[in-house]
C-alpha cells in the first residue's frame, strides 16, 4: 500500500491561565491555573469584571494544583482584593526585608474564598498568605505545599545549573511558610478512596462529585449571609 500523506497545519495553541463559571445562587467560581503567564493579572480581572456586571453575590477562586509563577502576577492579582498594605515580605539571607505592597485598584470587595490544596504553590500561597491576613477571603481545602523560597538560576561551565535560594517569603503578618504552608481556615481533605479510584479530577469543575468545591459554596454562602 502506498502511504498515506497527511497535511500537518502549524498553529498558535493559546493555554489560559483561568476558567469562569457561574454557579446557582449567582455565585462566582474562577479556576486559577497558573501565574506563569503574564496576562494571568488581566485574565483574573476580565472575569472578576464580568462577575461584577451579572451582580454576583460572592466569588470562588480555585487554586487547587497552581504551582505559582510570576510574583509580581500575585502581587496584581491580591491588589484586586487588598486596598492597602503588604501583599509580601521579602527577606534576604542578611534578614534584610523587602515589602512588595498592593498597586492599587481594588474590583472586588464581596464575600471571597479561596481554595487550597497540598499541590498550591509558590504565588498560589503569596495570594492566599495576602487574603487571609488581611481578613479578605476565607481559605477552604488542605494545607500548601510550603515553598516560600527565592532561587536564582546559576549556570554552570560544563552547561549544567544550580538553584540556589537567596530569600524566603513572609506573609503581610510576617509568617514563615517555608515547609509549613498555609493553613486554611477550613479543613476538607478529598477521601483517599476517590482520590485512588481517580474519582477526583482537580481540573475538572463537577460541583457534584467535589466535595471541598461544595464545601467552598457552603462558607460562601455562610460569608455572605454575615454581610446581610
Amino acid at each position: 500500500k502506498e502511504p498515506k500523506e497527511y497535511k500537518i497545519v502549524r498553529d498558535q495553541i493559546v493555554v489560559k491561565a483561568v476558567k469562569s463559571e457561574e454557579f446557582p445562587g449567582n455565585l462566582g467560581y474562577i479556576k486559577l491555573m497558573t501565574f506563569e503567564k503574564r496576562a494571568s493579572p488581566d485574565e483574573m480581572r476580565w472575569a472578576i469584571q464580568e462577575f461584577k456586571r451579572t451582580n454576583a453575590r460572592g466569588l470562588i477562586v480555585d487554586m487547587r494544583g497552581n504551582g505559582g509563577g510570576l510574583l509580581n502576577a500575585a502581587v496584581d492579582i491580591a491588589s484586586f482584593f487588598v486596598s492597602e498594605g503588604a501583599v509580601v515580605h521579602v527577606v534576604d539571607r542578611n534578614k534584610r526585608r523587602e515589602s512588595l505592597n498592593v498597586t492599587g485598584g481594588v474590583i472586588w470587595t464581596k464575600p471571597v474564598v479561596l481554595l487550597v490544596n497540598e499541590f498550591s504553590a509558590s504565588a498560589s500561597e503569596i495570594l492566599a498568605g495576602a487574603l487571609q491576613d488581611h481578613k479578605i477571603a476565607k481559605v477552604v481545602g488542605t494545607t500548601t505545599f510550603g515553598k516560600a523560597s527565592v532561587q536564582h538560576v546559576r549556570e554552570l561551565s560544563d552547561g549544567s545549573a544550580i538553584l540556589i535560594t537567596v530569600a524566603k517569603y513572609q506573609t503581610p503578618n510576617g509568617r514563615d511558610i517555608s515547609k509549613k504552608g498555609i493553613a486554611p481556615d477550613v479543613v476538607i481533605d478529598i477521601p483517599k478512596a476517590e482520590k485512588d479510584e481517580e474519582l477526583y479530577d482537580p481540573m475538572e469543575i463537577n460541583v457534584e462529585r467535589d466535595i471541598q468545591l461544595r464545601k467552598a459554596i457552603e462558607v460562601l454562602k455562610d460569608e455572605i449571609s454575615k454581610k446581610h
